[in-house]
């Protein structure tokens, strides 16, 4: 997740704050860059929440079973 932060961050901050030169990178990027980190942002999203219930379960399974 913080991978995918972490690219979009990186990417927007490239452009020394010129809108021409925003424009430019924009262009000259193949839009699927985007949605590569998109894609690793969401992964880590799911991961999280997906960690987090199965130690949620464990501990919830753990506290009936005694």
């Amino acid at each position: 997740m913080a991978l995918g932060g972490l690219e979009r961050i990186m990417f927007f901050q490239s452009y020394g704050g010129d809108i021409n030169q925003k424009r430019a990178i924009i262009n000259l990027t193949p839009s699927y860059i985007g949605n590569i980190t998109s894609f690793t942002l969401w992964t880590g999203v799911v991961s999280i929440i997906v960690g987090l219930l199965m130690i949620l379960s464990e501990l919830n399974d753990k506290r009936f079973s005694e």
